[in-house]
């Protein structure tokens, strides 16, 4: 783990240097732009870091982006030609665009080292007074007209199910424990001393049931139409990443808990072949639980994220589930490709954890927006008497 590590900060590190020299020996153009982006952007995240007049959101955005440029860890390595810069150069524009909304422009441009041209495309055109004004009025109307189309009963079910679904899967993942699955002799002596392991596992996909039926309940209350088309596919992925995870729930809970009993009765001559069955066991599960947190827990946070955004849920929340799921899809999948690249608990305990905290979240302002749409579907009627 130690050496892979070490190899992608040296080719990071390489990298960098490249797009150093780069940017300061090819003559003027786009390619000597493009080389300099990433350089450029590294410096004005941190002078807006200590910039006062920048917002403490837009500073997190920010700063969050400039640790994604230094993190050796990407979801396109450095080192490939062309794309390799491409997830950085994504999410810094992102992070610049949000600052962008709260930021004078100036602020923006001062801090920027490069071509400020370069920023401007970034950016946009600015946006006039009479503009903006437009914008709010139009996301106002919006809003309104979303609330107005919201059955609120189907609302406050999706949300009472995204809540106690979340709790569910919470306690039952805590009861559950961290098992040692990569040492089999010690998994299977930590199922022996757990008071109700397969119960656990039960207890835990009833609550996944629960929380994926909220989830789907909530995408046929949005009314945006690309909200529409990111809550199917995220209901979608919520259902197979559900079934998934029965599967996989379904067979640690039971094999993994006869095969502790069976270990335990054993004759110590007898216990090495059960061990070696439980690591042939748990070696087979490994796939189907890291894909089952991807399609459950980390790609359906990415989609209802964006389609609350486009529903009119506050930005934060989106943006939230945006940088969560993501997050949790690339640890699952760097834990596939990489198992000892980092420990096991951060994905499954810390990342999994926090996605519930998100849900419950979600599932407080669902019931919120139900009121708030009840409210407006009553204001008619009292109006007639």
């Amino acid at each position: 783990m130690l050496r892979t590590l070490v190899i992608a900060i040296v080719l990071l590190l390489a990298t960098w240097a490249l797009l150093v020299v780069a940017a300061k020996r090819l003559p003027p153009g786009i390619l000597k732009d493009l080389a300099g982006f990433l350089p450029a952007c590294l410096t004005t995240v941190r002078r807006l870091r200590n910039d006062p007049r920048v917002p403490g959101r837009a500073k997190l955005a920010i700063l969050l982006a400039g640790l994604w440029l230094l993190s050796p860890i990407d979801l396109l390595p450095e080192f490939l030609p062309i794309i390799g810069p491409l997830d950085d150069v994504l999410v810094v524009a992102l992070a610049l665009r949000y600052a962008g909304r709260s930021v004078p422009r100036q602020v923006l441009l001062d801090a920027w080292p490069a071509d400020p041209r370069l920023l401007e495309r970034l950016l946009g055109p600015p946006a006039t007074p009479t503009r903006a004004i437009h914008e709010r009025s139009k996301a106002a109307m919006h809003q309104e007209e979303q609330q107005l189309g919201v059955d609120p009963a189907a609302l406050r079910l999706g949300a009472v199910c995204v809540i106690l679904g979340g709790i569910a899967v919470f306690g039952f993942r805590l009861a559950h424990g961290d098992l040692p699955a990569a040492r089999p002799e010690a998994a299977l002596r930590f199922i022996t001393a757990h008071p109700a392991y397969a119960g656990v596992h039960l207890g835990a996909i009833g609550g996944v049931l629960v929380w994926g039926g909220g989830l789907v309940t909530l995408s046929g209350t949005l009314r945006h139409r690309f909200a529409r088309v990111l809550g199917r596919l995220g209901a979608a992925s919520v259902l197979v990443g559900a079934a998934m995870f029965i599967v996989d729930f379904s067979i640690d809970g039971v094999a993994g808990q006869a095969l502790a009993k069976a270990w335990a009765a054993a004759r110590p001559l007898g216990r090495a072949d059960l061990v070696r069955a439980a690591d042939t066991a748990f070696t087979m599960l490994r796939g189907t639980s890291l894909t089952s947190v991807a399609i459950l827990w980390g790609l359906p946070l990415v989609l209802f994220g964006r389609a609350v955004l486009f529903e009119g849920y506050p930005s934060w929340l989106g943006w939230t589930g945006l940088a969560v799921g993501a997050a949790t899809i690339v640890g699952a999948t760097t834990l596939a490709l990489q198992p000892d690249l980092f420990p096991g608990v951060l994905l499954y305990g810390l990342l999994v954890s926090v996605v519930q905290l998100w849900s419950l979240t979600l599932g407080t302002l669902m019931w919120r927006r139900a009121g708030a749409a009840s409210g407006s579907m009553a204001l008619p009627r009292n109006g007639t008497y």
